[in-house]
Parts: structure tokens; C-alpha cells; sequence
């Protein structure tokens, strides 16, 4: 009988009021109305979904499972919360001691500090510098600092969440000592002996977790979606559960005690993370129903089970990325993946002729099963993974159809070889022979899929996750049988209109123009925003004495959190490296429909790389001179310097640089000015506005008086970072303050954004 609708919303009713009871009560002791009202709308979604959807119409669990886990995420979420609110107001006993050079000691893994004494962590940077085990060291020590960019890594939240809010930087060892753990040394002596550098790396990764100094090979996986072959997690674990289950066989049953065992040592081992935490509980529920007798226990009670004893110990878990990944890719495998690969796995061949037939058929088999494994449990995380990195690989369903397989004869391998290599160095030669061309192998298709297209967007509200999840679950029931696929169609559609008009409701829509200096260090990228829709980038930082590459690791993360998948104009204001170089990766990575300059300088490399780039990608370049009118919506720039005209008494590309001034609703409001000297400043009349960006990040030798007092502006924007010239200059910020304008630097406040004020 189809329960009505009508009479279960009401007899809902009780369980409403105690959860709107729940959340006041929550709000009173200071929680927040957003956690209280999430928390509120779980416990009555639980109670709901056991009353309308009865169990049998539920696929493979329960009404009565998926309200329990509802249950628990609405009383553990204020836990989470809360746990994130204490630590988010504790104080570091080392804060006293920020900018200070210091000697400390404690426990390193190569990543971190563990200081025993006070109770907190240290982030040591370089990373992969320290070696593990009890150490003391020296360096500079430096608070963890939030994203500085949109779509930035906030540091001080990643730090927080481990007990930490300091960095530690430019480390010097004084005295080490080693971890104690002698077989993780051996280990680790056995897997890069006789390897190369890169191929050590990945088996140290695979075997141990260790990957503090691999980031070159993280990023690699990253770009080709097989990041998670290096997370120990439970394709790790559940390799090595197989290959100890075969070789325990004369056990019997008793061998599901030493697996559940095993997966505890394991990741007390190698150190507790939320995807090996998950992993190793599920592991060792299938150990003790093994040894009781019971079969294998049922997939969703048993991660809910693993989510609540995870989140019991570790309740601020709840907000870290690792540990939604792994719970979303889980479920995304049992809620689609293994209803698909039953609908698309071929049937085994009635009477098979010969052993082609069925090893083609099993051949089939684990490819379409594959396939729909690994597209669920990638599908399962996009708008979390587009929150984090901006692009998720597009084709990393197909990639992980040989990445898996391998990675999974390439763990047990590499880890007898280890074992092996422990006792003496001559037994894990075999072995070796083996592990070698496999991690060569692994390796080869990473890079390959690096190249591939990636899905590129914005960061994704919370609002648009739950959409997301809400009309993606109906398809569960569809492929399963129980849920007409028009019907699932027609919820999907009702999501994306829900989601599309509570986008129209929030903010979101320029109703000016908007000028955002972003954090590039010691140099320029300033993005311009109108509100019909263009945009414009004015230069992209570089690095003159470093290999980082600032256009990729700051510059493109921040323009695809902010929604910017084209930009109509790009300007290079002149050819120094600070304001070049990273405009190189960003013509690379994103459309972009016209490049603007002064002077082309084929005697720099900036520009030789930068025209290089916009020639192969077939962009247009237009040299910008004084008189030029640049017309973007509503929004008028004027291009007041330089001349059409070279200098030739201006061999210096500052003297050279672009100047913009931008214009809305025909009134003067900012100019953009590079790094003109005062000299050339006498040359450009400007009129008076809201906002001037000074000159060459605030030198001595720009930004003159005569300029403030024509510009008389109301905010003065340094781009800024640690350098050696002393930017900003005394004397800039003394005329400055003399005119009566604020200053916003970067180097202080990360990226500013800035409107006009009518």
C-alpha cells in the first residue's frame, strides 16, 4: 500500500519539534544558526525518508539504514562544528614567538613538527628537508597564514586542523635521531635501492604514505585524476587484506581475526588519515564477521558504522576534504557504480567454445565494471573536488580503467620486494625486475593523462552541492529498477532550476565594475570585472628568482574560483619577469581574446616567452599606445602612456609600462600604472579619482607628490610582497598619508577588491 504523502509529513510532526527544539537549543549555547539549521533539516529528512520510502523500495539497505546515517551526520555535525570552533579560538603556545628565529625539538615525519612539551605542531618547510624521527631544528618561525587569493589554500585551517598554527621556514637540522621504527627504515632502504630517484618516490608513496617530498609527483596524479592511487586508503588496504587472506587460506575462518588485526597495525603504522581510518574499519568488519561465520557485512551500515567511530575520536574530520572524499567516492560506487556495472557488464557466454571466449568475456567484464566503478566515485566528488582545485580531469573514469589494475599489482609487488629486501638486498632482486617496469609503467600513464582536458569552474556553494546530491540520487534508484527514469529526470531538472534561481537570489552579480588585486608576492595581476560580463587581467606575477610558477599555482586557481573561464583582454604592462612571466601559464590555461602591450622587447625573455605563447595559441596582439580607447561594456579604459614613439633615452621597461585609466558612467575611477618612474609620471595628467594603484610596488622613485595631489585619491593599492628593495618606501607611504588616502597592500591583506563608490 503507498503511504500518503500527506499523513506522513504529519506524523513526522514529533520528530520536527524535537529537532527545531535541538536547534534552538544549539543557537542558545552559542552555536550557529547555519549549523542548527542543517542539523534541524537531517533529523527531519531521517525521520521523513523512513515514513514515505519503506524498505523495500530502498536499493540493497533499509529505510531503516539510510535514516540511522542521517541520523548521525544531524548529531554529529554540531559536534564537528563545535570541535572546529574550539579550535579555530585556541591559542598556540608558540605564538608568542612568531618572528623570531628558533631552535625547537620533537618528533618529524618530514612534513611536521610534533612538539611534545607544549602540545602543539609545527609545519616545517621546505618540506622533505627533515628527516623523521626526533630532531631539533632552526629556522624562522611564521604564523600559517588564510587563502590570500579566492580559491587559494587556506593554510591556517589546514594547520588548525592538525593541532598546529605556526610554520617553520628555511630549516636547518642541528641534530636527528632515528623514528625508532627500523622496519619502516629497511623498508624504505629496500624500495629506492637499485631504483631511480622518481620511481623510489612513487614506491615510498604506494608503500609507506611517505610523500612530504614527492609534491612534483602529487601534482602529476592530481592533474591526471589518479591522486588517490597515492592516498593510502582502501584500494591500499584492500590489496594487501587480499593478498593476506590467500596466503592465511590454511586458517580457515581464524584468518579473519589477523586481517582486522592487521588493518589496526597497519594504520597505527603508518599514521591515522580519514580515508585509511575508513578504510581499515570497514577492513576489519569484514575480518570479524569472517571470523563469526556471518558472510560479508552490509556495505552501508558498515560505513556508516566506520563514519560514526571515525567522527566519535575525530569530530572536525567532518570538514576535511580527505575525509568527505573518501565517504562521497564510497558511496557514489554503491549508490551508482555497482547498479551500473550490473546493467552494462555483459553475461558470461552460455556455452563457451574455448578459453577465448572467456577470456574475452572476462576481459569485457572488467572493463565495463571498472569503468562504472571509478565514473561513480568520481562523479560522487565533482563539485567538491571543483571547490578545492577549480578542474577535475575530464577523462578519469577511462584513465583509471588500467591505472587501478595496475596500481593494484604493483602495491603487493612492491611490497614483497621490500619485505624481501629487508632480509637481504639480493632476495628483492626478482622481484625488482618486476616492480621496476610496472612503477615505470604507472608512472608513463600518469603523465600521459596529465595532458589531457580538465573540466574547469568555479568554486561550488554549499548550496549547489546539496543540488548536486539531490539530483544525482533518483538515477541510484533508476538503475536499480525502482524509479521510472522520466521520474528521475524530472527531479534532476527540479535540482537544477532550484539551483539556478537560489542562484539569481544571491550575491554573486557585479552591479559595478570590480578591480581585485590579487596576491601575486612581489609583483602585479590585476583582474578587472564589469558587470555585463567582460574581463580583464593586467598582468600575472612571476618569479625572477624562483622556478615557482605564480600564473599557474596563484593566478589561474583564483580567476577559475572566481567564475573567469575567458578573459577578453590580457595586458602586459611591460616585460619584467614580475609582471610577465606568469602571464605565460595563463594564456596556456585559459581563452583569452586579445593580448595588449606598449613596446615589444624581444631583448627580454619575458617577452619573447609571453609573444611566443600568444603566437601558438593564436591569440591577437595589439600594441597600446597613449590616445587608445579600450571599450569593455560599460566600462572605458584610456591609455595614457606610453608613446607611440620609443624613448630611446628610456632603455628601462618601466619607463615603458602601460598605463590604464578606467572610466564608469563617464567618470574618472582608477588607473593602473605598472611600474612608471616619477619621471614619466610628469608626463601623464591625471585627473582626480577613487583609486590609484602606486607605481613599482611602492618604490622610492614613484608616486610622486604632483601625482597624489592631481589624483587626490581615496584608496592607494601597493602590490607587494617579501623583496629586498624596501617596497614600499617610507617616503611614498609619509606623501600618501599626507593626501588623506588609505592604503591597502597585499603583503597585509591578500587580495583586495575594490568598486567605485557611486
Amino acid at each position: 500500500m503507498t503511504p500518503d504523502p500527506v499523513r506522513s509529513v504529519l506524523s513526522c510532526a514529533l520528530p520536527a519539534a524535537l529537532a527545531v527544539t535541538l536547534g534552538v537549543a544549539w543557537q542558545a549555547v552559542g552555536g550557529s544558526v547555519m549549523t542548527a539549521a542543517s542539523g534541524s533539516l537531517l533529523l527531519f529528512v531521517a525521520a521523513l525518508t523512513r515514513r514515505l520510502w519503506p524498505a523495500r523500495n530502498l536499493p540493497q539497505h533499509g529505510a531503516c539504514s539510510l535514516s540511522v546515517t542521517l541520523l548521525l551526520a544531524a548529531l554529529l555535525l554540531p559536534i564537528g562544528t563545535l570541535r572546529a570552533e574550539q579550535r579555530a579560538a585556541w591559542v598556540d603556545p608558540l605564538a608568542p614567538l612568531v618572528g623570531r628565529t628558533v631552535e625547537l625539538t620533537g618528533r618529524s615525519d618530514g612534513r611536521m613538527l610534533y612538539l611534545d612539551d607544549v602540545g602543539s605542531v609545527v609545519a616545517l618547510r621546505p618540506t622533505g628537508v627533515t628527516p623523521r624521527g626526533r630532531v631539533r631544528v632552526r629556522g624562522q618561525l611564521e604564523a600559517a597564514e588564510p587563502a590570500r587569493n579566492p580559491g587559494g589554500f587556506d593554510e591556517r585551517a589546514w594547520l588548525r586542523q592538525r593541532g598546529g598554527s605556526t610554520i617553520l621556514r628555511n630549516v636547518t637540522v642541528m641534530a636527528s635521531t632515528s623514528d625508532g621504527d627500523a622496519l619502516r627504515g629497511r623498508l624504505r632502504e629496500a624500495l629506492t635501492t637499485g631504483v631511480g630517484e622518481e620511481v623510489g618516490l612513487l614506491l615510498r608513496a604506494l608503500v609507506l604514505g611517505e610523500r612530504e617530498d614527492a609534491r612534483e609527483l602529487r601534482d602529476l596524479f592530481a592533474r591526471a585524476g589518479m591522486a588517490h592511487l597515492l592516498a593510502l586508503s582502501g584500494l591500499h588496504l584492500g590489496v594487501l587484506a587480499g593478498a593476506l587472506t590467500l596466503l592465511l587460506a590454511p586458517l580457515g575462518r581464524q584468518r579473519g581475526w589477523v586481517l582486522a588485526l592487521s588493518a589496526a597495525a597497519f594504520t597505527v603504522w603508518i599514521g591515522p588519515t580519514p580515508s585509511l581510518v575508513r578504510a581499515a574499519i570497514m577492513t576489519a568488519a569484514v575480518g570479524v564477521t569472517m571470523a563469526l561465520g556471518r558472510g560479508r557485512p552490509e556495505p552501508v551500515r558498515t560505513l556508516s558504522v566506520a563514519a560514526l567511530v571515525t567522527l566519535l575520536a575525530r569530530p572536525d574530520w567532518l570538514f576535511d576534504l580527505g575525509f568527505r572524499l573518501s565517504y562521497l567516492a564510497l558511496l557514489g560506487i554503491l549508490a551508482w557504480g555497482v547498479p551500473l556495472a550490473e546493467r552494462i557488464t555483459p553475461p558470461p557466454p552460455a556455452n563457451p567454445a574455448g578459453w577465448d571466449q572467456r577470456f574475452v568475456w572476462r576481459v569485457r567484464t572488467i572493463v565495463t565494471g571498472g569503468f562504472a566503478i571509478s565514473t561513480a566515485a568520481w562523479f560522487a566528488g565533482i563539485p567538491w573536488v571543483l571547490s578545492a582545485f577549480g578542474e577535475v580531469p575530464a577523462l578519469a573514469p577511462f584513465i583509471n580503467i588500467p591505472a587501478v589494475p595496475l596500481t593494484s599489482l604493483l602495491l603487493p609487488t612492491a611490497m614483497l620486494g621490500g619485505l624481501l629486501g629487508t632480509v637481504h638486498p639480493l632476495l628483492a632482486t626478482p622481484v625488482q625486475l618486476l616492480t621496476e617496469p610496472l612503477a615505470r609503467a604507472l608512472l608513463g600513464l600518469a603523465t600521459l593523462a596529465a595532458d589531457l582536458p580538465q573540466v574547469t569552474w568555479g568554486a561550488v556553494a554549499p548550496v549547489g552541492q546539496a543540488t548536486f546530491l539531490l539530483g544525482a540520487l533518483p538515477w541510484a534508484w533508476t538503475l536499480r529498477r525502482r524509479l521510472a527514469a522520466w521520474r528521475a529526470a524530472s527531479i534532476t531538472a527540479a535540482a537544477l532550476a532550484t539551483s539556478l534561481v537560489l542562484a539569481a537570489w544571491g550575491p554573486g552579480a557585479l552591479e559595478a565594475p570590480e578591480l581585485i588585486a590579487l596576491d601575486v608576492g612581489q609583483g602585479d595581476a590585476f583582474l578587472l570585472r564589469t558587470p555585463t560580463g567582460e574581463t580583464m587581467l593586467v598582468d600575472g606575477g612571476g618569479t625572477p628568482f624562483s622556478d615557482y610558477d605564480v600564473g599557474a599555482q596563484v593566478v589561474v586557481p583564483a580567476l577559475r574560483a572566481l567564475g573567469v573561464h575567458h578573459l577578453d583582454w590580457v595586458i602586459s604592462t611591460h616585460a619584467d619577469m614580475d609582471h610577465a612571466e606568469g602571464l605565460v601559464s595563463i594564456l596556456r590555461a585559459i581563452p583569452v581574446g586579445a593580448l595588449g602591450y606598449g613596446h615589444a622587447r624581444p631583448d627580454r625573455a619575458a617577452w619573447r616567452n609571453l609573444e611566443a605563447t600568444a603566437i601558438a595559441q593564436k591569440i591577437p596582439r595589439f600594441a597600446l599606445h597613449r590616445g587608445h580607447v579600450l571599450q569593455l561594456g560599460d566600462v572605458t579604459l584610456h591609455v595614457l602612456h606610453p608613446t607611440a614613439t620609443r624613448d630611446p633615452s628610456h632603455d628601462d621597461a618601466n619607463a615603458e609600462s602601460v598605463v590604464l585609466r578606467i572610466d564608469w558612467r563617464d567618470r574618472p575611477w582608477a588607473v593602473l600604472t605598472g611600474d612608471v618612474p616619477s619621471e614619466i609620471e610628469r608626463d601623464i595628467a591625471l585627473p582626480p579619482l577613487e583609486v590609484l594603484i602606486a607605481p613599482h610596488h611602492g618604490s622610492a622613485h614613484s608616486t610622486s607628490e604632483r601625482w597624489l595631489r592631481a589624483a587626490t585619491p581615496r584608496t592607494v593599492v601597493i602590490s607587494v610582497g617579501r623583496n629586498r628593495y624596501g617596497h614600499p618606501a617610507r617616503s611614498v607611504l609619509e606623501r600618501v598619508e599626507a593626501v588623506g588616502a588609505e592604503v591597502l597592500r597585499t603583503d597585509l591583506h591578500g587580495a583586495i577588491r575594490l568598486q567605485p563608490s557611486w
